[in-house]
């Protein structure tokens, strides 16, 4: 899978080494630039944020993990975006998620945040440059589960028929701390409370949020890359 390297060392350690970027060391050879993309931290409003928390623009996806959109914008944006903006520091990305497909989102979502902050971006490309062959049989096996059980056990049933744990633990991730993950009824009422908040903002996904304002008709790269780019070329805001 050909994408931007997302695992990152920790967030504080890129900070720290941030203080001193550009500054010239004893034999007068500048250090290296900070590589922003390699800054990951959870945000307050439950989303993971890649990049220059200080950005001079900043961008929000709220996403589904079983959205094509989503998944295409994945693949044709986030790479260029990686290896240039982010990594320079001009521009911060956040992912949060947002449910669109009822219950078939619930398994992914509780599995992709059951992860480190430098493994989310991983996980998440993962799932989406998998999501075919995940999903291929998603309406069948939504019709075996037991719409009865608790929404944990109805993830956990996802989880397991649609094959989103075996991929987590041939990625090495622990079963039993990935079914202790989908088990918690923590990370439901997490993604209900913020899926409630989320609501008046996201008409469908992905919906692209640039300094806090939506971007209205924009649901796809070919759209927001000349809004980003005006943006950055001209160092203003919307």
């Amino acid at each position: 899978m050909t994408r931007i390297v997302w695992i990152a060392a920790a967030a504080s350690l890129v900070l720290g080494a941030s203080a001193t970027a550009g500054v010239p060391v004893p034999d007068g050879r500048p250090e290296r630039s900070v590589d922003w993309t390699k800054a990951i931290a959870p945000t307050p409003e439950g989303g993971m944020r890649m990049g220059n928390p200080n950005a001079r623009v900043k961008l929000v996806e709220y996403g589904s993990r079983v959205c094509s959109h989503c998944a295409r914008f994945a693949a044709e944006g986030l790479p260029m975006l990686g290896a240039g903006d982010i990594a320079s520091g001009e521009l911060s990305y956040e992912f949060r998620d947002f449910p669109v497909a009822g219950i078939l989102d619930l398994a992914p979502i509780l599995l992709g945040r059951c992860v480190a902050p430098q493994r989310y971006f991983p996980v998440l490309d993962r799932m989406f440059a998998e999501q075919d062959r995940l999903l291929a049989n998603a309406e069948q096996v939504a019709d075996t589960i037991d719409r009865k059980a608790s929404p944990n056990m109805v993830a956990l049933q996802l989880a397991e028929k649609l094959g989103y744990l075996d991929l987590m633990q041939r990625d090495g991730f622990n079963r039993a701390a990935l079914l202790a993950c989908l088990s918690d009824p923590r990370g439901i009422r997490r993604i209900v409370a913020e899926t409630s908040r989320a609501r008046p903002i996201v008409k469908g996904t992905p919906t692209f949020l640039i300094d806090g304002k939506p971007v209205a008709g924009v649901m796809d790269w070919a759209g927001l890359q000349p809004v980003l780019a005006g943006l950055l070329a001209r160092g203003a805001r919307p």
